[in-house]
């Protein structure tokens, strides 16, 4: 995008120049950042799944752009508002990355965390002139982002070419966040739970309950050979949830093998007026994870069915 700029048409091409500066502004490289080319949609479902392990500038936001052109002798001459635009502050492994979304160009933007909460390190590479323009970015008390910096003149020069005249451009740039919203924080709180297994094979395969398991992302079972200090990562196998039973087994690197089982899963049916005991966890986070004891009797063999499917869940292990 080229931009005459001459003495005989100055308002009007400082104009023409100052668009096609935010153009430039507002795009980012499109081989390295993959969220710059998602949707909308694509990024709220992308924000919703990992929306307890976000910075808090993580998001999408509508940001304002106020660019200032002043001449070699510091006056102002030129002040341009442009329209709202949507931007995406992403995690990029080391550092916070920012672009416009659906963006086009190559500009690399840092939004870098420092030692002060709220406070950010902006930092932008422009594509072409590799010139660097840095900022500190704040967010303030009402939420809204605030930065502004210097265009480079060496990044001006590189626009203009031979019909650079000296002056400076001063971005201002505000932002308010759009997603995700403190709803969608609240709403998407991801639920926890506990619940008591029983090993039935070497391999890590146990059987719970299924509403213990039921629309868990992640399962993680602790107690294995006696450890209670390491966790490890486990898959569903199986749900019976009429039965409320479910087979799950450890699927994780550090498991080697269940040492030893020190029960067996009985074949015959119970009967009514015998002696059982119930080990578990109830209660975890009152009562501790010190293994729990109950006695009772059978009252009702009607419950013997599950016994069935249980026999028959093992068979599937």
């Amino acid at each position: 995008m080229q931009s005459i700029y001459t003495k005989s048409n100055h308002f009007i091409t400082r104009w023409k120049f100052g668009y096609a500066l935010i153009l430039i502004l507002i795009f980012l490289p499109l081989k390295s950042y993959s969220q710059c080319q998602k949707t909308e949609k694509e990024l709220q479902e992308y924000f919703i799944g990992k929306i307890h392990e976000m910075d808090q500038i993580e998001g999408i936001w509508s940001v304002n752009i106020n660019f200032k052109e002043y001449d070699a002798w510091n006056r102002l001459v030129n002040r341009q508002h442009l329209p709202q635009t949507k931007w995406v502050i992403f995690d990029a492994v080391a550092n916070l990355r920012m672009c416009p979304i659906r963006s086009q160009i190559k500009d690399v933007i840092w939004i870098s965390p420092t030692a002060t909460r709220g406070v950010y390190l902006y930092k932008r590479t422009y594509n072409g002139s590799r010139a660097v323009a840095k900022a500190n970015a704040i967010l303030n008390s009402s939420g809204i982002l605030e930065y502004s910096y210097q265009i480079p003149e060496k990044h001006l020069k590189y626009l203009a070419g031979t019909q650079y005249i000296k002056r400076s451009v001063v971005m201002e740039m505000s932002a308010v966040k759009l997603f995700p919203t403190a709803e969608d924080i609240v709403r998407n709180v991801p639920t926890t739970s506990s619940g008591t297994g029983f090993a039935i094979t070497s391999n890590g395969v146990i059987v719970t309950n299924h509403h213990v398991v039921e629309n868990m992302s992640k399962i993680k079972v602790k107690g294995i050979n006696g450890d209670f200090n390491n966790t490890y990562n486990a898959k569903i196998l199986f749900v019976d949830k009429n039965n409320d039973l479910a087979l799950i087994q450890i699927s994780d690197y550090k498991f080697t093998k269940i040492e030893n089982i020190p029960y067996t899963i009985k074949t015959t049916l119970s009967n009514v007026g015998e002696s059982i005991f119930v080990l578990g966890y109830p209660l975890r986070a009152s009562m501790g994870d010190e293994i729990k004891l109950t006695n009772g009797i059978i009252t009702d063999l009607s419950a013997n069915k599950l016994l069935n499917h249980l026999n028959r869940l093992q068979s599937l292990s």
